[in-house]
């Protein structure tokens, strides 16, 4: 699982509404407006090109995102028992 915090751009006068219609899609959390006119929020995707795509789609279909900024990008990754010393879950 890849993360990405992100600053979305958007006008201002629609950034609440805009804020609304990127929480609605599946795999954002969005965190507020900052400064009347950038919502932060974090994507989660299973391949970084799935992240890239959500950028670039959100740009495309809605008007009032004037740009799709990444922040930070990690990867999640899945560990078994062994990777921990006995007793350590």
């Amino acid at each position: 699982m890849y993360i990405a915090s992100m600053l979305i751009k958007v006008r201002p006068e629609a950034a609440r509404a805009a804020e609304k219609r990127i929480q609605a899609i599946a795999g954002i959390t969005t965190y507020g407006v900052h400064k009347g006119d950038t919502i932060i929020a974090v994507a989660e995707a299973e391949e970084v090109r799935d992240l890239e795509a959500f950028g670039k789609n959100l740009m495309l279909s809605d008007e009032d995102v004037l740009g799709v900024y990444p922040t930070y990008l990690t990867a999640e990754e899945a560990f078994s028992e062994q990777d921990f010393p006995a007793g350590v879950k």
